[in-house]
């Protein structure tokens, strides 16, 4: 076909001209040209074809090459498996010498290797011992550092006991030797910097600064790195067992020299009525002497222990305060001295964790002891805390309803001066029950919260009949059941608020490894030890303080199953009957009025001819429900008393009916 063409286009285009088709030259010059790129295009499609059937043929003599090498290799292995499965080993039965000998080599040779590792741990011991005659510190670290590599590996071997021995022995004996070498070094360093008292003054040089650096690697090199328990679960029992690192002990050992001079002994600063002494002391040891470990010590041993030296520092600190104060709490019964190690334990805990957290990273916090659980943890301990705590609360309840001023309101958009202090009582004490790690603990003083809430509301319960009886007012004409009113809302409102704050709301929440103390229970346990709720009903405690309201409406918002649930109960069963008695003192002073206007025959008024006035009877009425709106908004929040002018008015159409 490629041949014919070159020779039909011009013929067929001889044909079309001399048929007179086509006349132009111009297309018989492009056809010209098309041909002529046609013929070169063909050309070089032939010398294409050509050179891939060459490559294509070399190609395959290679491939072929490679083929009978291999063919050639695996003739050969084959060769010499089958030699090698003639020569086979003898049967165990036809040769029992050539099997016996084989065992003896095995054993000559554990034995090379036993002697090997014990002559490794006599010679490499004896050059660690004479490079720390010689002062070559790191040189016999490293030496140290190759035993311990031998004798992990014989760790988990079980025939070689007495090898695995005496390489744990070996191991143990120059751990203690360079503990106590350095040991040494850091007493002599320390005392160069002016540990403890002298660290302003002294003027350490640049050699000194060196060889503490230098110190400090060495020891991070020669120890593992210690384990530290970075769980919140802490031991109830303060005589918890805790070795720190080996810097941190020689820091240690001037400051218990001191401690136990001054408070462990019969001087004058041991006073037991004192503990605000001890606790100060170590408080102030703590903020001057923790910049210099975070400047020296710190950033060496995270680097490379992992591990931080001001965490360590503290809580060798927190563990002296610790068993001192628990000593102080088994001689001393005194509940003055008892009060004042707690509120010292408590200040102390704030401080130190607000001053830690400001010098390590937040990640190394979790294995600070919680001071005030490891000392008040004990039951006997715990429950001396709740006496007290109920004491100052109770103390705090009868300055508050005796002072002149607890009524009267700050703000007078605000609730009154006695709900902002009883709500400070409240948030302190849980404030204070908070360092309690465990959820048992915790619910103890929930207990007592819950009597407190109770007593206010008892306490107002009478305030409020007693003042009520003889319509007392306070000093700006308020009548005092607008207050106690507020009140009341105020601390319900309050109270449905924190039930959903995280640190009530995970006392809420039952943990399977505890005992399950449902909501009920909390409150069955302290109507048991609440000496009025003895002789009074169990059946239900809600509606049982009604006052003689015909029904106790609940909350919109309460919804059973929360902490406060009684609690909100019987404040809002409270407001709502002196919301009942005031709509129903207000109503019997209007309701003549009213009965008169109603009473009036509209029928036979002539709207056209009669001007549209009110008449004389409904005024009295509507200039007491007016007076009565105006002294109500101004004594009470506007939410509460919108809520009360909507019942009064509910209350109104009733009575003209």
């Amino acid at each position: 076909m490629a041949s014919t063409k070159p020779s039909t286009t011009p013929n067929i285009l001889a044909t079309l001209v001399t048929k007179s088709v086509w006349k132009s030259e111009e297309l018989a010059d492009l056809l010209a040209q098309e041909v002529g790129r046609r013929d070169k295009l063909q050309e070089l499609k032939i010398a294409a074809e050509k050179e891939a059937a060459r490559l294509k043929m070399e190609g395959n003599c290679d491939l072929q090459e490679e083929v009978e090498y291999l063919q050639s290799s695996f003739n050969k292995v084959k060769v010499l498996v089958t030699r090698m499965a003639k020569e086979k080993l003898p049967n165990r039965w036809e040769n029992l010498e050539f099997y016996q000998n084989v065992a003896k080599v095995e054993e000559l040779e554990k034995c090379k290797r036993y002697m090997m590792v014990l002559d490794f741990y006599t010679t490499t011991s004896e050059k660690i011992g004479d490079n720390m005659e010689s002062d070559l510190e790191m040189d016999a670290i490293e030496l140290f550092h190759r035993v311990k590599e031998i004798e992990n590996v014989y760790v988990g071997v079980g025939d070689c006991e007495h090898l695995r021995t005496l390489g744990a022995g070996i191991v143990s004996y120059w751990s203690a030797k360079f503990a106590q070498k350095l040991g040494r070094d850091f007493e002599q360093l320390f005392e160069a910097f002016g540990w403890p008292l002298r660290l302003k003054t002294a003027i350490p040089t640049l050699e000194t600064h060196e060889k503490l650096r230098r110190a400090i690697t060495s020891f991070a090199r020669v120890n593992a790195k210690p384990v530290r328990d970075s769980t919140n679960e802490l031991e109830e029992t303060p005589n918890s067992k805790f070795d720190p690192i080996l810097p941190v002990q020689v820091l240690m050992a001037p400051l218990k020299r001191r401690f136990r001079f001054h408070f462990l002994s019969d001087k004058p600063t041991s006073e037991s009525s004192k503990p605000e002494w001890y606790f100060s002391q170590v408080k102030q040891w703590v903020f001057d002497l923790v910049p210099f470990v975070k400047t020296h010590l710190e950033q060496i041993t995270v680097s490379e222990m992992g591990i931080s030296c001001i965490i360590e520092f503290v809580r060798c600190v927190s563990d002296m305060l610790i068993l001192k104060v628990d000593a102080h709490l088994q001689d001393d019964f005194r509940d003055g001295v008892f009060v004042k190690i707690l509120e010292e334990s408590i200040a102390f805990e704030n401080e130190i964790g607000d001053f830690v957290a400001e010098c390590v990273d937040s990640q190394s916090k979790s294995y600070l002891p919680a001071f005030v659980n490891a000392v008040f943890s004990r039951p006997e301990t715990l429950q001396r805390w709740v006496q007290a705590e109920k004491l100052a609360s109770l103390e705090k309840l009868d300055d508050m309803f005796s002072s002149e001023s607890a009524w009267s309101k700050p703000i007078a958009a605000g609730p009154p001066e006695i709900v902002d202090l009883f709500v400070a009582v409240i948030r302190s004490l849980t404030d204070r029950f908070a360092h309690l790690q465990h959820r048992a603990q915790r619910l103890k003083f929930l207990h007592l919260l819950n009597d407190l809430l109770d007593e206010f509301h008892v306490r107002s319960l009478q305030t409020w009949k007693c003042k009520s009886d003889i319509n007392e007012y306070l000093p700006n004409d308020t009548p005092i059941d607008y207050v106690i009113a507020d009140a009341l809302y105020s601390i319900h409102d309050t109270l449905q608020e924190w039930e959903y704050l995280p640190f009530f709301a995970s006392m809420s929440v039952r943990n399977p490894n505890e005992d399950i103390i449902s909501n009920a229970a909390i409150y069955a346990t302290a109507m048991d030890l609440s000496p009025r709720r003895q002789s009074s009903s169990s059946t239900n405690f809600v509606p049982m303080i009604s006052y003689g309201s015909d029904s106790a409406p609940e909350s919109p918002d309460f919804q059973p199953g929360n902490l406060f649930e009684n609690a909100c109960g019987l404040y809002w069963c409270l407001a709502n009957e002196i919301q009942t008695k005031w709509c129903t003192q207000v109503i019997r002073r209007v309701k003549e009025d009213i009965h008169k206007y109603a009473q009036i025959k509209w029928q036979s008024f002539d709207c056209t001819t009669t001007p549209e006035r009110l008449t004389d009877q409904l005024f009295p009425a509507l200039q007491t429900l007016k007076d009565t709106w105006k002294t109500l908004f101004n004594s009470m929040d506007p939410k509460n008393a919108d809520k009360w002018m909507k019942k009064l008015a509910v209350k109104v159409d009733e009575a003209s009916t």
